[in-house]
């Protein structure tokens, strides 16, 4: 896996993997947010989680098949395919009118998009040079962050031109050149012993660590924040408060801002004087709070609606980097059986959550019919306190 890295011309590969990390960033970015308003379109908030929760199930039972198509194709081939297939997705979600269309495109989509996430992960490996690969990843999760600040402003333009078809089609814009630099540049690219995941053996393993198990706990309840969030802010926002998906988008980049503004320094004091207990800790609470309240607020005020959607992301940017940060210090690269699990957590949370919203929102209470949905989420991350309580601390001066 390392070769590629020691060949001449191994930063320039580097680069133009940074480039389509970039590039694929900026198309999810163009879309991840406007998904759900467009499925409402033609579907109940229930079957629009539903179609989110088939995709997500989609993508696991690939996964665990995805060592033997890796075996059997490899990674150059895979990828190229899955980025045609999405392309075609997309393109289809722009055109298509049919409900049943539609909803069989999105499953895919939102199957698949992880598959293509995964594969550029393999070709980055093999260009990273050991002893670089937390400056590289720290390089590649900003860029990341950059495009989903990014994207939504630019979308909320296009919101108000050509709508939905406009979004999708200039989504695909990005993986026309991200196609062309892996068909060019990756064409000798040597493939790795593929091993398939042992989930049995995985999880027991995962539960003889208690620390491993908490971590791996506030990842999936930050994770289940995000599945959430992602499918049922947007609709909440125009159906309910009544803001146009202009102003959502518009909303939403200003939403994101605290991933640029605080990981890195955050990841920082973590490892040199705090650890990471206490920013999760506090992280869990300052979100738990914000999206309780969104519940109740009713009234349309763009400034108010995007300073509490701001600060559900300054605590959910505080949970995300002390997960990833505590997580790393406890496993090793002989740990990749954990890791991939604890990456699950994110297409299993997209199962569970849509199911438990559905259940949700058929119940009655005093609130907006989404509303409760949020005051429950709140109350959700909470629970993230206790498992951040009970980790082991590794700030310097407790190691000491």
């Amino acid at each position: 896996m390392k070769e590629i890295a020691r060949r001449p011309g191994g930063r320039m590969m580097e680069r133009l993997m940074y480039v389509s990390t970039l590039l694929l960033s900026f198309h999810y970015a163009f879309v991840v947010y406007v998904n759900s308003s467009f499925l409402s379109k033609f579907f109940s908030q229930e079957n629009v989680g539903i179609l989110y929760t088939a995709g997500a199930a989609l993508n696991i039972f690939i996964f665990l098949y995805l060592a033997k198509v890796l075996r059997r194709t490899g990674n150059y081939r895979l990828t190229l395919s899955l980025i045609l297939l999405e392309a075609a997705l997309i393109l289809g979600l722009a055109f298509l009118h049919k409900p049943y269309l539609i909803a069989a495109f999105f499953i895919l989509h939102h199957a698949i998009f992880p598959l293509i996430a995964f594969d550029l992960d393999i070709f980055l490996e093999s260009v990273t040079r050991n002893r670089e690969t937390g400056t590289v990843r720290g390089l590649f999760m900003t860029a990341a962050n950059a495009a989903f600040v990014v994207s939504p402003l630019a979308v909320s333009f296009l919101a108000g031109g050509g709508g939905f078809s406009s979004i999708y089609s200039a989504s695909v814009i990005f993986l026309l050149p991200l196609f062309v630099i892996i068909l060019v540049n990756l064409k000798f690219f040597r493939d790795t012993s593929y091993r398939e995941l042992n989930i049995p053996a995985t999880a027991r393993a995962l539960f003889r660590n208690p620390n491993i198990y908490r971590i791996f706990m506030a990842n999936f309840l930050l994770q289940f924040f995000y599945s959430w969030m992602v499918i049922y802010t947007p609709i909440y926002l125009q159906e309910a408060v009544g803001f146009t998906l202009k102003e959502t988008l518009a909303i939403f980049s200003i939403m994101l801002l605290p991933f640029l503004l605080f990981e890195l320094p955050l990841g920082r004091l973590a490892d040199s004087r705090t650890g990471e207990k206490e920013f999760l800790a506090a992280g869990f609470i300052t979100t738990a709070f914000f999206t309780a309240l969104m519940a109740f607020v009713s009234h349309k005020n763009f400034a108010l609606w995007a300073a509490i959607l701001f600060m559900t992301r300054v605590g959910a940017s505080a949970v995300e980097i002390m997960t990833e940060s505590y997580f790393f210090k406890q496993v090793s690269t002989a740990d990749a059986s954990i890791i991939s699990l604890f990456r699950s957590a994110r297409p299993l949370a997209y199962i569970i959550s849509p199911l438990a919203a559905g259940i949700l929102l058929s119940l009655p209470t005093g609130l907006p019919t989404e509303g409760k949905l949020f005051v429950v989420l709140g109350l959700l991350m909470l629970v993230g306190v206790y498992y951040a309580a009970r980790l082991k601390d590794t700030s310097p001066t407790h190691i000491r």
